[in-house]
């Protein structure tokens, strides 16, 4: 059997695009972010959250999720935690699913709160605002 060399490069660039190719397979697909505005309805800390909304056709709907362990979470532009959250708050939430069927869950990577019952701490915003500066008895100059 005679080979000619130069009949092989063909070959060899045809199986090395194929196994690239292989290698590019569907992988993750790309997330794609929804937000929804509803009512808190329970909270579980650390990372489990139930909110209530109506869909697009009106229908109520409750739904259960968790929250990115990076999600940020606002109550009033201020930085809080998923425990600050309390049941009847009304909250915007992004955030993207994951899996599918019966396996399907919610993932928050983001929520705001707007509430009247959150008690803000004495400390600055974090848009930038300052307390105001105490003299040396600790008075801030109001009393």
């Amino acid at each position: 059997m005679r080979t000619v060399q130069g009949q092989w490069v063909p070959i060899f660039l045809a199986a090395g695009a194929l196994a690239i190719g292989a290698g590019c397979g569907e992988g993750e697909p790309e997330r794609k972010y929804r937000t929804i505005e509803g009512t808190a309805e329970a909270i579980h800390p650390p990372d489990r959250v139930s909110m209530s909304f109506v869909n697009d056709k009106g229908m109520p709907i409750t739904v259960d999720g968790k929250v990115d362990p990076n999600a940020e979470i606002w109550i009033n532009g201020r930085q809080a935690t998923l425990a600050d959250i309390k049941p009847g708050d009304a909250v915007k939430v992004v955030g993207y699913t994951e899996g599918s069927g019966l396996g399907k869950t919610i993932v928050a990577t983001k929520i705001e709160v707007e509430t009247t019952t959150f008690d803000v701490p004495d400390a600055p915003a974090d848009k930038g605002e300052t307390p105001p500066a105490k003299d040396e008895n600790g008075s801030d100059g109001d009393s």
